[in-house]
């Protein structure tokens, strides 16, 4: 690389990747952006992923490869900020697939209008080319967006507190170029404790910091699906990061947004309901999964959200009245019988599966 500082650091967290990676490398070595460093922050993977990496720093001098025991990806995209020297920071999963004027096109507009982030659509895709679903959002493209418009209209969809998927400017780390001066002034990282939902605190984070954001029309990320994948698997501590996130909004933008309004609290009941649908799913992974339910719902903070909703379809209905008069056991049934539907899908797609196969 020459002496001229990165345009964009690309950080690249691989975890026993070799299968894709070096699809998804070519797809960033080949940026028509040519003044970019990739940072390959390898999380102790077994099998020849690192090899690979050090394939590519051989033959292309922008790429850096940092090898590091595992320790899950918000350590390892922690590890990549430590050793960007980009003017932006910009990560890409291990892999997926991006457009080769990606880079050039969002660093060209970031720069133009000097903004602290930049954002585009993306679409996710199966690895066959099945299945594909093109994200955008509503807010006003290649326009810059002041600290009063993030205020009013970015984050209330971000952190739950309005449900308007138009206006939801999507949580992934992946479509977007961060300003790294930005980045590192406030010590803004990821959270290791926390292997969900990390990408959204993430953005939240940086957007209480930043000045102005600006979004781009073009779908230049492809985020690959497959059973594998972290959000397919079970997280344990997924209670736990909810909540934490949760006070976590609250205390960053409290003081601008009304938490209790009807929409906030039904979005925090609804990630309630996803966690408890969740264990239901991974039930074989839970030994004491009903045990794990109940202790949910008798946590204060729930019980106290569920006092503060305004139930209207039966099944809510039922659940805030048997909490609310301590009767947790038969709550947990009705979730039970809420996601039975669910489980019976689940079942007949399983046997498909087999017969197809």
């Amino acid at each position: 690389m020459n002496d001229l500082k990165p345009y964009v650091s690309v950080i690249v967290p691989i975890y026993n990747a070799e299968k894709y990676l070096r699809t998804t490398l070519n797809c960033i070595i080949n940026q028509t952006l040519k003044n970019i460093e990739i940072i390959l922050v390898n999380d102790g993977s077994k099998d020849k992923s690192l090899d690979i990496c050090l394939e590519y720093a051989e033959k292309d001098k922008r790429v850096k490869v940092v090898d590091k025991k595992n320790n899950g990806v918000s350590s390892t995209r922690n590890k990549g900020i430590e050793n960007a020297v980009g003017e932006y920071i910009t990560f890409v999963d291990s892999d997926d697939i991006i457009k080769e004027d990606m880079y050039l096109t969002m660093y060209e507009i970031v720069k133009k209008y000097d903004a602290d982030m930049v954002d585009c659509s993306y679409r996710t895709i199966t690895r066959s080319g099945k299945n594909e679903i093109i994200y955008r959002h509503k807010h006003p493209k290649n326009v810059l967006l002041d600290k009063e418009y993030i205020l009013k209209y970015v984050i209330p969809s971000l952190v739950g507190v309005e449900n308007n998927l138009n206006l939801f400017i999507f949580s992934s780390v992946w479509n977007k170029l961060y300003k790294t001066g930005k980045i590192k002034e406030n010590n803004i990282k990821f959270y290791e404790d926390r292997i969900k939902y990390e990408d959204r605190i993430f953005t939240v984070e940086f957007l209480e910091k930043a000045n102005n954001i600006i979004c781009v029309e073009d779908c230049f990320y492809s985020y690959i699906q497959s059973s594998d994948s972290l959000m397919s698997r079970y997280n344990y501590d997924e209670f736990n990061i909810v909540m934490k996130n949760q006070f976590r909004y609250k205390e960053l933008y409290g003081k601008y947004l009304d938490f209790n309004k009807q929409s906030a609290v039904l979005y925090r009941i609804n990630a309630i309901t996803d966690t408890i649908f969740s264990i239901l799913l991974h039930r074989k992974d839970e030994r004491y999964f009903k045990e794990k339910i109940i202790d949910i719902l008798q946590n204060s903070y729930v019980i106290d959200w569920y006092k503060l909703l305004y139930a209207k379809t039966i099944f809510y209905k039922l659940v805030k009245k048997n909490i609310l008069s301590k009767k947790y056991f038969r709550a947990y049934l009705y979730f039970e019988i809420k996601y039975l539907p669910i489980r019976i899908k689940q079942c007949i797609k399983r046997i498909l599966y087999k017969i197809l196969k």
